[in-house]
Order: structure tokens, then C-alpha cells, then sequence
């Protein structure tokens, strides 16, 4: 918060001020720091609204940024919301295809995901894996996002199958661009073990 505070204090530029609360607010998320984050995420999205307008890119990532943390907190209706007007400024400013249109894509399916809407969630992850695959490459740390979070989204459907194709490859792309160690390596090889024996239990 003192970064920010200093900012106002020093009579720093709107967008600056905006991009500091942002970038505090997300860094506040990653420690579950959710009430610090949500104000400041709140201050970003009203200062980026009112100087660079409600349909600006830079407005859509304080929308995404601040719909993830309502997402933590439990407030998937709300998060929702913001999600999908993300979505439709990417959508209209950077194009269909643009890899920020996939990052809220993925946001949003995540909370369709959550709320029990589990076609619209495998459609924005669809999307959004295409996206990624067009423009990143096959290889992309990101994509093993999206992958993944697909894996998780059909084996809660009972498709262990093609969830375990999914974590198969997810895994491949971490141990080659984040290394065998990398916690979201790890991670991966946990899920896909789990897949695995679910599988092997069928038999």
C-alpha cells in the first residue's frame, strides 16, 4: 500500500498510479492477501475508467485482475460479470485471436467451471487453446495453463481419457521450458498421477 500512497503523494500521472495499484494489488492476490488486493485492485479499475475510459485494454486487465480476486472470495457472480466485459473490450480492441483475449478466456471458464456451467466452460477453453496454440506455439508455457486447467475440467466430467492426454502433454511442455523441479512441473506430475490411478481403479 505504501507504494501506492507515495504515488498520490507525489502527484505521479493517473495511468502511472493505476498501473502501480494494479501491479500491487496482483502481487497481493499471489500472498492470499485478498481484502489488500481487492482495494487496490478496486482503485485501479475506477482510476483507469475515468482517465483512459470503460472500454480501454488497460480497463480490461484491472477487470480481469479484479474478477480474479472475487473469484477467491467467493463472489462468482460478480467476478463473472467483470469477466465477460473484459472479454468483450479484448475482443473488439485487440481482436478474437489476440493471446489477451485467451487470458480472459481462460479466467472466465474458470469461473463457469466453478458455477456449474461446464459446456460454456470447455467452449472458452477451447478457444482459448486455440488461441494459444495460433499464436504462441505448441511449446508456450501458457498453453500448459489452459491444458490443464481443460485436463482438470474433463476429469470432473469423468473423461480421464482425454484428461490424462492433456496433463500428458502439459507435463511435456514444463519439463522442457520450466524444467523437472519447477513447482508447476511438479504439480503437473502430481495431477496426471492422479489421473493415472483413477484410470487403473476403473480396471
Amino acid at each position: 500500500m505504501a507504494v501506492t500512497d507515495h504515488a498520490y503523494a507525489l502527484s505521479i500521472d493517473p495511468e502511472t498510479t493505476a498501473w502501480l495499484l494494479n501491479e500491487t494489488g496482483a502481487y497481493s492476490r499471489q500472498w492470499a492477501m485478498y481484502r489488500q488486493a481487492r482495494t487496490l485492485l478496486e482503485r485501479a479499475l475506477t482510476i483507469r475508467e475515468n482517465h483512459l475510459g470503460p472500454d480501454h485494454p488497460d480497463t480490461a486487465v484491472s477487470l480481469n485482475n479484479l474478477a480474479l480476486v472475487l473469484h477467491d472470495q467467493g463472489d462468482l457472480s460478480q467476478a463473472r460479470a467483470f469477466l465477460e466485459r473484459a472479454l468483450t473490450i479484448r475482443q473488439v480492441c485487440l481482436g478474437h485471436d489476440h493471446p489477451e483475449t485467451a487470458d480472459s478466456l481462460d479466467s472466465l471458464a474458470l469461473v463457469l467451471h466453478d458455477v456449474g456451467d461446464l459446456s460454456a466452460a470447455q467452449e472458452c477453453y477451447g478457444r482459448a487453446l486455440a488461441i494459444r496454440e495460433a499464436r504462441l506455439g505448441a511449446d508456450h508455457p501458457d498453453l500448459a495453463w489452459t491444458l490443464t486447467s481443460l485436463g482438470s475440467l474433463l476429469q470432473d466430467q469423468g473423461d480421464l481419457h482425454q484428461a490424462r492426454t492433456l496433463y500428458e502433454r502439459a507435463l511435456a511442455i514444463r519439463e522442457a521450458r520450466l524444467g523437472a523441479d519447477h513447482p508447476d512441473t511438479v504439480r503437473s506430475r502430481e495431477r496426471l498421477a492422479a489421473v493415472v490411478a483413477a484410470l487403473e481403479n476403473r480396471e
